[in-house]
């Protein structure tokens, strides 16, 4: 059964070969807005198309706009390759699918655009960790280009501002710690002498003792200064050292739900999940997309205006 949730991007645009932000009143009259909104229905008129390079068709299936947003539902798959549909219930092959056939998925993107400033963000929805937002901005930008700009994104406040939300949980627990090797060297401690591309060591911790207690405050101190906490020493690993290991990582869990935090650099992609068994509508996606947007925001130094929410029904 899939896990629905959403990833969020801070949103922006910069000239076609150039990182400096413009501002989302440009181009002028009206700003990038209803451009977006625009090229995004002409996609949808047009149908979809392939990606030969990387065998990959993918079309846009619709476009709503209301106060900041607008939501874009596309869908994507893979082409090129011979496979079997089969019926999982009973076990029997329903069809072929050849090489010409593309298996698609659809999924949505939010995009959530101030007629002023130059800080978005866009909101795209996942099965799994997987998402279609790369591919929509590809095909947007390719028609960006006759206006001189370019939709790009960045992770790391956003993300971090969701991880610090997570730590404020009074509930949130610690379960364990992952530590990976992933190369090898004479001079450094390995689990085997064996040639293996991967090694990883999982110590899953008591409730309630002070080595859970020292990670807890591990988690707080990393926030706003992503100083890498010593793992091996706080859970006695007396044999080993942080720099034997090429990654680090803590389990934590609120409402029963895991959440892998790799202190090893920066802050880990965020995944927010909505809890539901089937897909959700696209008013249940936008209200849970746009309660982080409420928060997110300000963290990005965004003010909300009154009419900033988008409202979609169904």
């Amino acid at each position: 059964m899939s896990t629905y949730g959403f990833r969020v991007f801070e949103l922006f645009a910069t000239p076609l070969r150039s990182f400096d932000r413009v501002s989302f009143t440009d181009p002028e009259p009206d700003g990038l807005k209803p451009i977006i909104h625009d090229l995004a229905e002409k996609r949808v008129r047009s149908g979809g198309e392939k990606n030969e390079k990387k065998a990959i068709y993918s079309r846009f299936d619709s476009v709503r706009s209301s106060g900041w947003g607008v939501l874009i539902t596309a869908s994507g798959g893979y082409y090129g390759e011979s496979a079997q549909v089969v019926d999982v219930e009973s076990g029997e092959e329903a069809h072929s699918i050849a090489t010409t056939d593309a298996v698609l998925r659809e999924s949505r993107v939010l995009m959530l655009i101030p007629p002023y400033g130059e800080t978005g963000l866009l909101v795209a929805e996942t099965r799994g960790r997987s998402h279609l937002a790369n591919g929509v901005l590809v095909q947007l930008n390719n028609d960006l280009k006759g206006y001189g700009v370019k939709l790009r994104t960045v992770t790391d406040l956003a993300d971090e501002h969701a991880w610090n939300k997570f730590l404020d949980s009074e509930e949130i627990g610690i379960r364990s710690v992952e530590l990976v090797q992933r190369t090898r060297s004479i001079d450094r401690t390995n689990f085997t002498s064996e040639n293996v591309k991967k090694s990883t060591l999982i110590i899953d911790l008591e409730d309630d003792t002070e080595v859970k207690r020292r990670l807890r405050g591990a988690l707080d101190e990393l926030r706003g200064t992503k100083h890498r906490p010593s793992l091996t020493g706080m859970i006695g690993l007396s044999h080993y050292r942080d720099e034997d290991f090429d990654e680090e990582r803590i389990i934590a869990v609120v409402d029963g739900r895991n959440r892998t935090i790799n202190i090893t650099s920066g802050w880990p992609a965020f995944t927010y999940t909505i809890d539901t068994e089937e897909r959700p509508s696209d008013l249940h996606f936008v209200d849970e997309a746009c309660e982080v947007a409420r928060t997110t925001f300000p963290a990005l130094n965004v003010d909300l205006a009154s009419n900033w929410r988008p409202r979609f029904e169904g």
